[in-house]
């Protein structure tokens, strides 16, 4: 009966509007590219995650806080510790351990039962911060949950990074990698932070 009680009472305040906190439920990312050898692909095994989403009427209105930290060493290969390596020594991963983002500005527009959210925010990455404007699909989900997902193409060079190489240079990764992402919030609670 008390689950029922906060159930009514959460979906209460969603339609009266508000914001609400959100934290990382689930998520997947990789990290993609090209290289002089073949094309390759890299896992996001770890991130944090927290979210104000503001409700209007029952329907998404805003995002009035976002954040997303990414650890580096989280970002794994099928290819072994080699790729690894070359990854996080490109990353500067010493140094600068996590890959941040915050969101400073987001436009919405609902499309039937999903949104369009047209994001602006700071992204740091390997010690260089960059405003970024990237476009999500979000979609609302069972159990108060929420589903942003895209893809956001980076060039490293614009970070100050050199694209990684190996083979003593004859393989040679190329400058633009890509970022896609499907990420669920849920009603804070539990955790932020989630592993795979």
């Amino acid at each position: 009966m008390k689950i029922n009680i906060l159930t009514l009472a959460l979906t209460l305040f969603t339609l009266a509007g508000g914001a609400q906190e959100y934290e990382l439920r689930q998520f997947e990312m990789t990290v993609s590219g090209t290289s002089s050898l073949h094309d390759w692909v890299s896992d996001v095994t770890q991130a944090e995650a927290t979210a104000a989403l503001h409700w209007e009427e029952g329907a998404l209105a805003g995002i009035d806080q976002l954040q997303v930290s990414i650890p580096v060493k989280s970002i794994q290969s099928a290819k072994g510790r080699i790729m690894d390596g070359k990854t996080w020594d490109a990353l500067m991963a010493e140094q600068h351990p996590n890959i941040a983002f915050q969101l400073e500005r987001a436009d919405i527009t609902k499309e039937g039962g999903k949104y369009w959210v047209q994001a602006t925010g700071s992204l740091r990455l390997a010690g260089q911060a960059r405003k970024v404007s990237l476009s999500a699909k979000g979609v609302p989900g069972a159990n108060a949950t929420f589903t942003f997902s895209g893809t956001y193409p980076i060039k490293m060079t614009d970070f100050g990074i050199e694209p990684p190489t190996a083979m003593m240079g004859t393989l040679k990764t190329g400058n633009e990698v890509l970022i896609s992402y499907k990420v669920t919030f849920g009603l804070s609670g539990s955790g932020a932070g989630i592993g795979k």
